[in-house]
C-alpha cells in the first residue's frame, strides 16, 4: 500500500490525564525548533484572545473582591447597629460583577442586545442587556476602555484573516497603542504580542483544507486539534476519571473511528441485534 502523505500544517495540543495517584500528558513536544528547523510554528488566534480576556477577568476579580469587602464591612456595622445577626446580602455591584462580566469578556458582536428585556429579581424590575452593560461601566469606567482595548485585538484578527502582510503592519500598531494606554494589564498583552510577533502573523498564512465540500482555503488555526482535544476531556469526564492509560487511548482512538463497529467486533448492527420475529412473551414480576 502507499504510504500516506504527511500534513502540510500539523496541529499539536496536549490533554492533561490523572492516571491512578500519577499526573500525565497524553501529548507533549517540546524543542519544536530544535527537531523541525524547517517548520513555521504559529500562535492561534484564539490563545491571543484568551490571554486577553484572562488578563481582564483578574481586574474584575480585583473589583468584586474590592466590593465584597465593602459589602462584608457594610453588614458588620448594621449588626451592631441592630444588636443580632442578620442575613449577609451582597451589593448591587457585586452581583453586576459576579453574574454580567461575561459582557465584557465576550466578542461585542456576539452579544444580542436587541434582545427582549427580561425581569431580574436582584435588581427587582425588567431590564435588558444594554442597560446591564451600562451598570457594569458606571462602577467601574476603566471597564469600558478596556473592553474597547480589547474589541481592537477581536477587530483585528477578523479584518487582516487573509492579508498576511497587511496583518504584520496592523500587529505592530496594535503594540504600539497597547504600550501607549494607561493600563498595565495591556503593557503585559504588548509584551506577549511582541514576543511572538512572527507565530502570531504566521496564523494569518492562508493553506488549503479538505473538507466534506472538497479544498478551500483556510488560515492557520489548531483549531481542528482542539476539538479533538475536547473529546478526550469528555470521555474523562463522562467516564468519571480512568485508571488506566491505554484503555483511555484505546476508546478516544475507537470514538475517532469511521463506521465503528458495535462492540469493537467486525460485525453491522444486523449481525449484532439480529431480530428473530418471535414475539416477546407474557411477563409476570415475582411476588
Amino acid at each position: 500500500m502507499p504510504r500516506h502523505q504527511l500534513p502540510q500544517a500539523p496541529c499539536i495540543d496536549e490533554v492533561h490525564v490523572n492516571i491512578s495517584l500519577g499526573c500525565n500528558y497524553a501529548m507533549i513536544l517540546q524543542d519544536v525548533d530544535q527537531y523541525f528547523p524547517n517548520a513555521v510554528s504559529i500562535v492561534d488566534s484564539f490563545h491571543v484572545i484568551k490571554i486577553i480576556n484572562n488578563k481582564i477577568l483578574r481586574y474584575i476579580r480585583k473589583l468584586q473582591a474590592h466590593y465584597r469587602k465593602l459589602d462584608e464591612k457594610r453588614h458588620e456595622n448594621l449588626e451592631q447597629q441592630l444588636g443580632r445577626h442578620i442575613e449577609f446580602t451582597s451589593s448591587k455591584e457585586y452581583y453586576l460583577l459576579k453574574h454580567f462580566k461575561w459582557l465584557i469578556l465576550k466578542n461585542a458582536d456576539d452579544i444580542a442586545y436587541s434582545g427582549k428585556s427580561r425581569y431580574n429579581y436582584k435588581l427587582k424590575r425588567y431590564i435588558t442587556l444594554g442597560e446591564i452593560e451600562k451598570m457594569l461601566f458606571d462602577i467601574d469606567p476603566n471597564l469600558q476602555k478596556i473592553r474597547n482595548l480589547k474589541e481592537r485585538y477581536i477587530t483585528f484578527n477578523r479584518r487582516y484573516g487573509d492579508n498576511y502582510k497587511a496583518a504584520r503592519t496592523a500587529l505592530k500598531e496594535l503594540i504600539r497603542l497597547y504600550y501607549d494606554c494607561p493600563y498595565p494589564l495591556f503593557h503585559e498583552v504588548a509584551d506577549t504580542l511582541s514576543c511572538h510577533f512572527d507565530s502570531i502573523c504566521n496564523s494569518f498564512i492562508m493553506i488549503q483544507r479538505m473538507n466534506a465540500d472538497g479544498l478551500h482555503l483556510s488560515r492557520l488555526s489548531n483549531g481542528p486539534m482542539e476539538s479533538l482535544n475536547r473529546i478526550a476531556k469528555d470521555l474523562k469526564r463522562n467516564g468519571h476519571g480512568y485508571r488506566n492509560f491505554e484503555h483511555l487511548r484505546n476508546r478516544f482512538l475507537f470514538s475517532q473511528r469511521k463506521n465503528a463497529s458495535i462492540l469493537a467486533v467486525p460485525k453491522t448492527f444486523e449481525d449484532a441485534c439480529p431480530k428473530t420475529g418471535v414475539s416477546r412473551g407474557p411477563y409476570k414480576k415475582k411476588e
